[in-house]
């Protein structure tokens, strides 16, 4: 399945001076990542992938706090409250 063209160009209002944060959601198995990492060259934006910031060994989860400072320092995240 191609999401997106060969020759696709993004919108120049998606890659202007603003903060492009796409979330893909999938099963497992679904391909989330292939999609993920193919939207990110095509728009030339940083691919995060959320499971390499969550887990640590033994698939142990990061802390709710902890995690949302990883993810503020690799995504910028804003938050309210």
């Amino acid at each position: 399945m191609h999401l997106l063209r060969q020759n696709a160009r993004p919108k120049k209002q998606l890659i202007g001076s603003g903060t492009v944060k796409i979330n893909v959601i999938g099963t497992s198995g679904s391909g989330k990542s292939t999609v993920a990492r193919g939207i990110t060259q095509k728009l030339n934006i940083p691919y995060i992938q959320l499971d390499a910031l969550f887990w640590r060994a033994d698939w142990q989860g990061t802390p709710d706090d902890l995690f949302l400072q990883k993810l503020k320092r690799r995504w910028r995240v804003k938050t309210t409250g």
